[in-house]
């Protein structure tokens, strides 16, 4: 059993756009660069792949991974298939991704601060891609909705005001030409 503190997310450097789903792929890649077959029957490295709108489990938690020299015995690798220089992972699978990264964080009492990009480990890669920051990562782990800036809803008070102030006028307007026509 995996002494499991982390949680390293990868990209596959492959558009979405090109390719929807990768999971073949990707399985097929790894098998020809010789990565271990999973209990699963799978040569993915990654204990997840999520693409084309589902979560692939390659691996079963408990395995060793092949994603992060130095870190396959104490981590959860996950992919998503995407080119995170050129573009961002497709929403259907950013959601998936944020859902499967909160799973693993309640079960195995995983903080924030223990999430990291494959980058962390290995600064010759991007991955999962430049476009992908602190700002990205920290909205991937928030869980509470984003509450508006008080000047926004300061804002939106104001414009509300000025619809019931011009709704009241016409209304008024609407009754006097009534009145008149009477």
């Amino acid at each position: 059993m995996n002494n499991l503190d982390k949680i390293i997310i990868h990209g596959t450097d492959v558009s979405w756009q090109k390719l929807r789903d990768q999971f073949s792929s990707v399985n097929q890649f790894h098998k020809l660069r010789d990565f271990p077959l999973s209990r699963l029957g799978f040569w993915v490295g990654y204990h997840r792949l999520i693409t084309g709108g589902k979560n692939y489990k390659c691996k079963y938690d408990s395995e060793e991974g092949a994603h992060t020299i130095g870190q396959n015995f104490t981590s959860l690798g996950v992919s998503v298939g995407f080119d995170g220089d050129i573009e961002y992972p497709h929403p259907d699978d950013y959601v998936l991704l944020q859902k499967q990264v909160w799973a693993w964080q309640d079960m195995y009492q995983i903080p924030d601060s223990q999430v990291f990009f494959h980058r962390s480990f290995n600064t010759l890669k991007t991955c999962p891609g430049s476009l992908l920051g602190v700002e990205w990562m920290a909205e991937l782990l928030r869980r509470t909705p984003r509450l508006k800036p008080e000047e926004q809803e300061e804002k939106q008070k104001e414009i509300l005001r000025q619809k019931i102030s011009l709704l009241e006028k016409i209304i008024n307007l609407y009754l006097q030409i009534k009145s008149l026509l009477k």
